[in-house]
């Protein structure tokens, strides 16, 4: 908990020193505008929890009780629901990838398993690599859960309340899945690019390979250090790796912050209503803003974008049997071998629920546009009825 509550404010430190050093020159510039800097102050305090704070002792500690309130009511079977969490993988990797990677992921899982009976099992590469990330520890999935709306849930009730019906472990398991098939993924692409480098000739998949590692955040991905670790010269990963792998969980596996949801669900006032909708509203900024640039926006210009179509298109299709599953097995343990009210609605409803997911990741990223024409149709509506109140004081003069 400390170090996660130390790294957390050791990069909110450089994140302000950094925005100290470049809004000097961008304001000389013009290049941001008042309202601009007034929100990246407003998403930074965010960060910190200091947004918009809650003043009175009393209306906080009753925040409290309705957010612990709110997990023992809705999440007790959490961890069934986040079976299909890591389905998203198949967005970003191939199918192989991701089947090795789960693989290697249910090893490292057995592995910690059986260090509890005989601790003296030694950690394996995969688990050291997974370990050496934030995500990695048990802790951060507290910070996941019991902190996104600026109030913290005392600890020590999340810890055992999210252990006991199982959430950390499942969560545990899907970040571990993510970056051991992102980590397979990441080796393939360097190689590809590296070969591709030394042939001197760049085709169609070492450009998909650079283009995939610069998202990942890796500019310069066959330097020294980091092809002696592709290579297994190097028992340590590289730095710059760590930092890609975070990213690349945290995109997969997704936690609601500041930066990825709206601004008014990280105000503590709030909590109640936006507690757990946080994880929609990231899940529609990450994933459907990407399938929204790899595969409508390519559509809207008269590409087929058929590989990038094939992996969305197969990983939805598995969340939404996966919903479907989970929500059976859930209702058998809610209502053993009675019928539940899922169960009496037609097949044809029950296809189009998990759908509704899909609907709403494109939707989201559809909102900055309607709130454009939205304003420009109030534009037009003030001026027509400008009009028409023109048109009758000019008939009552008349």
């Amino acid at each position: 908990r400390y170090i996660l509550q130390a790294s957390r404010r050791t990069r909110a430190k450089e994140l302000k020193d950094e925005f100290d050093a470049h809004i000097p020159s961008l304001i000389k510039e013009n290049k941001v505008n008042t309202d601009e800097i007034k929100h990246m102050q407003d998403v930074y305090s965010a960060i910190q929890n200091s947004y918009s704070p809650i003043r009175s002792k009393d209306w906080r500690n009753l925040n409290k009780f309705n957010l612990t309130y709110q997990y023992i009511l809705t999440l007790p079977m959490s961890a069934i629901t986040s079976l299909t969490e890591p389905f998203f993988i198949l967005s970003r990797v191939s199918p192989k990838n991701a089947i090795f990677g789960g693989i290697d992921a249910a090893v490292n899982t057995m592995r910690k398993g059986l260090r509890t009976i005989l601790p003296k099992i030694s950690k394996s590469r995969a688990e050291r690599e997974f370990n050496s990330i934030l995500q990695g520890f048990d802790a951060s999935l507290s910070e996941r859960l019991s902190n996104i709306s600026g109030i913290d849930v005392p600890r020590r009730f999340s810890d055992r309340f999210f252990k006991t019906i199982l959430l950390t472990q499942v969560t545990q398991l899907s970040r571990d899945i993510a970056f051991q098939a992102g980590q397979r993924s990441m080796k393939e692409d360097i190689i590809s690019l590296h070969k591709a480098e030394q042939a001197g000739v760049e085709t169609r998949g070492s450009q998909q390979s650079k283009i995939r590692l610069l998202e990942m955040g890796l500019v310069d991905p066959t330097q020294t250090d980091i092809m002696e670790w592709v290579n297994g010269k190097r028992t340590d990963t590289p730095e710059i790796v760590r930092k890609a792998m975070s990213k690349f969980v945290d995109e997969i596996i997704m936690s609601p912050n500041a930066v990825n949801r709206p601004l008014w669900m990280s105000k503590p006032s709030l909590a109640f209503v936006s507690q757990l909708k946080g994880f929609t509203m990231t899940i529609g900024n990450t994933v459907g803003y990407r399938m929204w640039k790899e595969v409508f926006k390519p559509l809207s210009k008269g590409r087929i974008p058929v590989e990038e179509a094939f992996r969305y298109g197969l990983a939805f299709s598995l969340i939404a049997a996966g919903t479907l599953g989970t929500k059976a097995l859930k209702d058998t343990i809610r209502y053993g071998d009675e019928d539940s009210p899922w169960d009496e609605k037609p097949p044809k409803e029950k296809l189009l629920m998990p759908s509704w997911t899909v609907i709403y990741l494109v939707r989201v990223q559809f909102y900055r546009v309607l709130l454009n024409l939205r304003t420009l149709v109030q534009v037009l509506w003030k001026l027509f009825l400008a009009l028409l109140l023109l048109g009758l004081m000019t008939l009552y003069a008349l």
